[in-house]
């Protein structure tokens, strides 16, 4: 739960983050945002995993 808690805390950041970026256009240097994008695409296939296997659960439960 913490975890997820961490993640969810880093994607309100980020999106304060690409707030700033869209409103300061110097501040689109592709080695920066990389990392960014890296770790945002990590939480969002742990996430999807995370649905995928709890929608399996509730099917097998359920019959």
């Amino acid at each position: 739960m913490q975890n997820i808690r961490k993640d969810l805390v880093f994607l309100l950041n980020a999106e304060s983050f690409f707030t700033f970026v869209k409103k300061d256009s110097k501040c689109t240097d592709p080695q920066k945002l990389e990392p960014l994008f890296v770790r945002i695409e990590k939480i969002f296939v742990n996430f999807t995993c995370f649905l995928l296997l709890s929608q399996l659960l509730f099917v097998i439960l359920k019959v």
